[in-house]
């Protein structure tokens, strides 16, 4: 049996949207790989994943506090995820993909 691992989602303050953040979420809950759970934020406990969605690459959200909530994060910064140019409409697959290599 899998351990489960769980995901926290934060999101940036939207203020210069260059991608849909609302649509990957909902997209990456359903190509969430089995072995994870998005946590619904009400335990204290970090998260083994954060995935930060920052409609643009400034990431105004990103800060110590935030960082010390989840053991590894996933960034996304406008349409580049970890630092890597993808076209929007691939960003869902890649955080999948990369979730799974964390399996």
């Amino acid at each position: 049996m899998a351990i489960i691992k769980t995901v926290g989602i934060k999101y940036c303050g939207g203020c210069n949207p260059q991608i849909d953040r609302s649509r990957v979420a909902e997209e990456l809950q359903c190509l969430l790989p089995e072995e994870f759970r998005l946590s619904d934020g009400t335990s204290s406990d970090p998260w083994d994943v954060g995935i930060l969605i920052s409609g643009c690459n400034v990431v105004c959200a990103d800060g110590p506090e935030l960082r010390s909530s989840a053991s590894h994060w996933i960034m996304v910064r406008g349409p580049m995820v970890d630092d890597i140019a993808v076209p929007e409409e691939e960003i869902v697959k890649m955080i999948a993909n990369k979730l799974s290599k964390m399996a």
